[in-house]
């Protein structure tokens, strides 16, 4: 874990609310570390919202995943980038509209410097980007005011390794 945010698991799902005296985002890493993969969860979050997953986050480094790994940016505020975005890499343009207080679906595929997004089915994502070849992945709680009462939840979280070339 990364800053301090309330984890709990409630009817089989991961949740995370935020603690009002932390200052930075708070992050739940995995312990272990993939290059490339396939993820696919399920989250669901409030109007008005802000959150993340983390991947390839290096195990070694703290600090912020979209500056040393990536974050894939959950979120239904533009100047924030919407969901699919890889946050300070590239914007997801098209199919980044999640339902509000609903189950979606997040389907991410990294093999080498080839990045595949799915949201709820369609594709937001489909790129390449230099940078983290191998980390964990992590959940987000984000810090901030207009945070305070969001409430995020993860479940069906799955990881399938990639051998190389498999795709």
């Amino acid at each position: 874990m990364q800053g301090h945010a309330f984890w709990q698991v409630e009817d089989g799902a991961i949740v995370g609310r935020q603690d009002p005296a932390e200052t930075n985002d708070s992050w739940l890493f995995s312990e272990a570390e993939w290059s490339d993969f396939d993820l696919e969860l399920d989250y669901k979050i409030t109007r008005n919202c802000n959150s993340g997953v983390a991947i390839r986050m290096p195990r070694e480094r703290a600090g912020s995943p979209d500056m040393l790994g990536y974050e894939v940016q959950i979120s239904d505020l533009p100047a924030l980038k919407l969901t699919g975005s890889l946050l300070h890499h590239i914007q997801s343009e098209t199919n980044n509209v999640q339902k509000a207080d609903e189950w979606n679906h997040l389907s991410v595929t990294c093999e080498n410097d080839h990045f595949l997004i799915y949201l709820n089915g369609l594709k937001v994502m489909d790129t390449r980007v230099k940078g983290s070849k191998k980390g964990r992945i992590g959940m987000q709680v984000p810090k901030g005011e207009a945070f305070t009462k969001q409430v995020v939840r993860f479940r069906n979280i799955r990881v399938k390794e990639l051998e190389t070339g498999q795709r």
